[in-house]
């Protein structure tokens, strides 16, 4: 991970957005064996992208706050947040998740309606 993460920390400082989903999943990787301070600078990087409002970084810090990490607790509330904008964005990978959130309630309310619409992409069109 460290030779792909200087890549993507290159493209990234050449201002190519995807570069700051891949750093972010090299650093979390990394993290397992240096340590919590890689899922902060993760996290800072997808919030970095999210400032820009790159879809994809909203999908996988909502991915994050969903599933944890070893060094983090799940946050539900902001990972349904953090979907809901992707979705907002018709990033439609958000879409799935989102109709899994809702169903289980997942951050929100259970709502079989809403789980519904997003699991048949009824928002996409």
């Amino acid at each position: 991970y460290y030779t792909a993460s200087k890549w993507y920390k290159f493209c990234l400082d050449e201002g190519d957005n995807i570069a700051s989903v891949m750093l972010s999943k090299c650093f979390l990787n990394m993290a397992e064996d240096l340590g919590f301070f890689m899922v902060d600078e993760a996290v800072k990087i997808l919030k970095s992208a999210i400032e820009k409002n790159y879809a994809p970084a909203y999908f996988e810090l909502g991915n994050l706050y969903f599933s944890g990490h070893r060094f983090y607790l799940p946050d539900y509330k902001n990972a349904f947040k953090n979907m809901k904008k992707a979705s907002d964005l018709k990033y439609y990978p958000a879409y799935y998740m989102l109709s899994v959130f809702y169903k289980l309630g997942v951050g929100t309310d259970i709502d079989e309606e809403l789980s519904k619409d997003f699991s048949t992409n009824n928002f996409a069109f």
